[in-house]
């Protein structure tokens, strides 16, 4: 228990630390297979490593020059588009609340809110800031950082394996190593189901929004299925698609309200297909996690070491099935069965007389 509490402590101490860690093994972990793939044709494991990590830094170059080259066009489009989309919000807000104007405050007033909070205003906004560069230093070193830790680990991903089970102990470690591989089987199987699911998801809902005439259809549906990979999460995708198309209507000059319905109904049409179609099926099979367990064992991770508990949060939900799959499970449905009747005593003879 003292062990746990000062393995707990040290997560938390030296979470910023071992987030990068964290990270480059989940990735060696996912890379390594096609790295074992190419030493089982006889290329050198250095060389292996040499070629999947260049053929990953390759292809998220490219993702990254395209979604920056994307953003750059869309971000000029919306520029141009700038005083229309005032206007249009503008016209909203009349419209919809048409006394809000008369009851906006006289500059007096602004200039008097300011002079009582302006100092508390500044403060609260350079405290901001503060946390804002320090946000994007940390993600600045973990971009170097995590490149190089996942080339070592991918290097060394069987020698630390091996390492690690030659120094279990000796009583246990015929169970650990058994529990560890229904473990990484368990995970593989949940990490297949969900990106297939997830490509499906994408696919489908970048094609309807495509359709019903949603404008950045494409990377809008391809967003929703990166973020199905956590379940529920594609919802994000919605209010961009919505905004998006919205604006589009009102500039055109065209009535919004039903290119919204069919913006809505594109999005629970995939839903629905994902609840009562592919998850069922893939995740039937599958040995994967159930979807909502899914949801909260990242919730839960989330909440108590951020980033490094959503990327641990899977494993450790998956050796806790497997135990108590295992071990509790058997024991609680032993308990639980009714226990056989008694048989009746029959009474003695009496003695003959």
């Amino acid at each position: 228990m003292v062990g746990v509490l000062i393995a707990w402590w040290l997560l938390q101490r030296l979470n910023t630390v071992l987030t990068p860690i964290a990270v480059s093994l989940a990735l060696a972990y996912i890379l390594n297979p096609f790295v074992s793939m190419l030493e089982d044709r006889g290329v050198s494991r250095m060389r292996s490593t040499i070629w999947i990590f260049a053929i990953g830094f390759a292809a998220i170059t490219v993702l990254v020059v395209l979604a920056a080259t994307t953003g750059v066009a869309q971000t000029a489009q919306l520029l141009a588009n700038l005083d229309v989309y005032r206007d249009a919000i503008h016209r909203w807000f009349l419209s919809t609340f048409p006394t809000l104007m008369d009851k906006a405050p006289q500059s007096a007033d602004v200039g008097q809110l300011l002079k009582e909070h302006g100092g508390a205003a500044a403060a609260m906004v350079a405290s901001y800031l503060s946390m804002l560069a320090a946000g994007v230093s940390r993600w600045m070193v973990a971009a170097v950082l995590i490149p190089m830790y996942t080339f070592f680990f991918l290097l060394h991903f069987n020698d630390m394996i091996r390492a690690v089970r030659d120094h279990l102990p000796d009583r246990y470690r015929e169970t650990i190593v058994r529990l560890v591989s229904v473990t990484d089987q368990a995970m593989a199987d949940f990490y297949h189901g969900r990106l297939l699911i997830s490509l499906a998801v994408g696919a489908l809902t970048a094609i309807g929004w495509l359709i019903v005439g949603v404008p950045y259809s494409v990377p809008l549906g391809l967003a929703a299925g990166v973020l199905n990979l956590v379940p529920v999460m594609a919802i994000l995708a919605l209010p961009p698609a919505l905004i998006a198309t919205y604006f589009s209507a009102s500039t055109a000059g065209e009535g919004w309200l039903w290119p919204v319905i069919l913006v809505l109904v594109v999005y629970f049409v995939v839903q629905a297909i994902d609840n009562f179609v592919l998850s069922p099926y893939i995740t039937g099979q599958t040995s994967g996690l159930h979807p909502i367990t899914t949801v909260i064992a990242l919730l839960v991770g989330a909440e108590l070491a951020g980033i490094l508990g959503m990327l641990v949060a899977i494993p450790i939900t998956c050796t806790i099935r497997h135990v108590f799959m295992q071990h509790a499970l058997p024991e609680i449905r032993r308990l639980a069965a009714p226990r056989p009747a008694a048989a009746p005593v029959s009474s003695p003879e009496s003695p003959a007389p």
